[in-house]
Formats: C-alpha cells, structure tokens, sequence
C-alpha cells in the first residue's frame, strides 16, 4: 500500500520548574485529503503516544490552530484538553499601520 499519512513526535525537556523532566511533543499529523475520516490521523497519534510511553514520557504536548474545530475534536477524543492560549502578532503589519497613522496626521 502507498502512504498515506505521517506523524512526527519527539522527546523534549521541559523548563526546570515543571513537574515532568521530559514530555513528548507532537509536532505533525498529516493525512491525505482523500484519507482524511478514516480513523488514520488516530491510529498514527496513538502510534506516537505509545512510542512515548514505552520511554516513560508520562505526557504529551502539541499545538493545533484554533480555528481548526476538526483538529481540536479529534485531539480531545484521544484525551487531549486545552491549557494554554497562545497568541501571536504580525509585527510587520501593525508598524506599519502605526507609521502610516503617524504621517497622516502631521
């Protein structure tokens, strides 16, 4: 059979102040679209949290795009919970912005 998803994890340390010395990172799950809700994308996750497992990792992280509701869905099936918000800023379109307001009004 041909490939038809991947997954990529990896074993990282975590700051000092942290519980756990060491967590998995979940940093890509991809399907192809024409095998994407087939339960692929899950078998290939619990792949990867079984690779962590069976190294002592007692737990995984990973970021996934807040507008992506299918994502989201299917991470907290496999037991995933929101802790955090990240939050991002395009610097190059606010300064800009910010030297055009300053030109036009002087």
């Amino acid at each position: 059979g041909r490939i038809r998803g991947f997954g990529i994890g990896r074993i990282k340390n975590h700051p000092h102040f942290v519980k756990h010395d060491k967590y998995g990172e979940i940093s890509e799950v991809v399907v192809e679209t024409n095998s994407q809700r087939k339960g692929i994308g899950s078998k290939i996750s619990k792949k990867l949290l079984e690779f962590f497992k069976k190294r002592g990792i007692k737990s995984s992280e990973l970021f996934v795009d807040i507008n992506n509701k299918t994502a989201i869905n299917a991470w907290k099936k496999l037991g995933f919970e929101e802790t955090t918000k990240g939050m991002i800023r395009d610097i190059w379109k606010s300064l800009y912005i910010q030297e055009t307001h300053k030109y036009k009004w002087k």
